[in-house]
């Protein structure tokens, strides 16, 4: 029955197959990924750290915490908090922070796009190193990032990013989401096939900015800064793109503790993806998207047809266990743990959660994010 059918089954199957293997791959076989190094010593660098924020003033105290610990010299760093007109008193816990390196602003626009905008302008660094307010990090977070850039000629460094520990199912889902995103970005950048960033921690040279500012892209997309500025380095030269694999670099942010704030969440997110140019970064979210849209449909068919409960165990078991062999190799490096039975029951959700969610992104084009509406 069906010959095309089974034949764009198999297809899609095996794409999937295909991309999950060479992750795992390109994960265990590249200890680090940064540009080529450079002949000579780079000389010395000073990083500005800019972190936007708008009503976190339950995260900003760990926040704090986590840059008062960092082992690199003050010398060397300042930090930037951008107030996105806050209606709580986190502007308040962080002036009384007395540190040399540290000021607070407020945006003069509205959003995290302008509140950066405006900290770029008045940075003092070779190199930006941007953060949000919800995460945490390790005291040689900063002193990683500036070895490799001295190291190296660089001009974006993706790090990774992990979600703290949860055990809500929501958190695991999250958790499980995030390994799994971590390991394509890796994969798209040492390939120099599609480039992903994470704009809880991620790198650059001042001047890619600049070039992607001068564009004036994707001014009225209200997410998006991580993704369109390196899809900008990457239009430039995608040698000087990497992905900063160090434990001592990663950043932990928090997961979303209610489902309407991660729908709103995920809706901000895929409001970027359609204007991105790279067809690789579509091509790579239509082959999951669309053996996730196949497995819902043979799952159903088997209710009908008889003989399609096979398909359908086969189909599962493929993605089930080839899905669980990706988490857990990169799991260790993110200092997460893949239990059996929370994945199981995400692994389960995932592809009906990828079919609502493209059908809700059609209808529901608004969402709302840090109190305010997208419309």
């Amino acid at each position: 029955m069906f010959p095309l059918f089974y034949i764009i089954l198999l297809t899609f199957a095996l794409l999937y197959v295909i991309l999950i293997c060479a992750a795992i791959i390109y994960w265990n076989r590249h200890n680090d990924l940064s540009a080529v190094l450079s002949d000579h010593t780079s000389p010395p660098l000073y990083l500005s750290v800019l972190i936007p924020f708008r009503n976190e003033v339950a995260h900003l105290p760990a926040l704090l915490k986590s840059l008062e610990l960092q082992s690199m010299d003050s010398d060397f760093w300042e930090c930037i908090f951008i107030d996105d007109h806050s209606t709580d008193q986190g502007a308040e816990l962080i002036r009384r922070i007395s540190k040399k390196n540290f000021r607070i602003v407020l945006n003069p626009g509205k959003g995290k796009k302008s509140a950066i905008a405006a900290a770029v302008n008045i940075s003092g660094g070779n190199y930006i190193v941007q953060t949000d307010a919800d995460c945490t990090m390790g005291k040689d977070w900063l002193k990683s990032i500036y070895t490799r850039l001295v190291q190296s000629d660089i001009q974006v460094l993706a790090g990774p990013v992990h979600i703290s520990n949860s055990t809500s199912f929501l958190g695991y889902f999250q958790t499980f989401d995030f390994i799994a995103f971590m390991g394509m970005t890796h994969l798209g950048i040492q390939s120099r096939l599609w480039h992903l960033a994470n704009g809880a921690n991620l790198i650059y040279n001042k001047s890619v900015y600049t070039l992607m500012n001068t564009t004036n892209r994707q001014a009225a997309t209200a997410s998006g800064d991580d993704m369109f500025l390196i899809e900008t380095a990457a239009g430039t030269n995608k040698e000087k793109i990497g992905f900063l694999k160090e434990p001592k670099a990663l950043v932990q942010t928090q997961a979303v503790s209610d489902l309407r704030t991660f729908i709103h969440q995920r809706l901000r997110w895929g409001s970027k993806m359609g204007k991105l140019r790279d067809w690789k970064i579509k091509l790579v979210l239509g082959i999951t998207l669309m053996f996730s849209i196949l497995l819902v449909v043979v799952s159903i068919a088997a209710m009908f047809v008889n003989g399609w409960w096979a398909i359908a165990g086969l189909l599962w078991t493929l993605k089930g266990s080839i899905d669980f062999i990706y988490l857990k190799n990169l799991a260790p490096f993110f200092n997460q743990k893949i239990p059996f039975f929370p994945y199981l029951r995400c692994t389960i959700i995932y592809p009906v959660y990828l079919c609502l969610m493209s059908i809700l992104s059609i209808f529901k084009r608004n969402y709302e994010w840090k109190g305010r509406d997208s419309r």
